[in-house]
């Protein structure tokens, strides 16, 4: 490698949001998250990130829908 040579660590789209991998924006598809990515023209672009990649894969998001405030990991009380 000569001096002019730059590493860069987000070089491409999978690694360009390393750092983020947890979801903490507000739900997906809601009006604060539509406004957070600039409006809903931006959806398609924010579906090639990584963090809308893991939390499809973590089943916050599926058929790109939001799920997350449908699940539960307790159950509910036996009365």
């Amino acid at each position: 490698m000569n001096d002019d040579e730059v590493i860069s660590l987000d070089a491409d789209l999978e690694n360009a949001d390393w750092t983020k991998r947890a979801w903490d924006l507000p739900p997906y598809k809601s009006p604060e998250f539509l406004d957070a990515i600039g409006g809903p023209e931006n959806l398609p672009a924010f579906r090639k990130l990584p963090v809308y990649n893991a939390a499809v894969a973590a089943g916050l998001i599926m058929d790109d829908e939001w799920l997350a405030d449908h699940v539960s990991e307790h159950k509910p009380e036996d009365k």
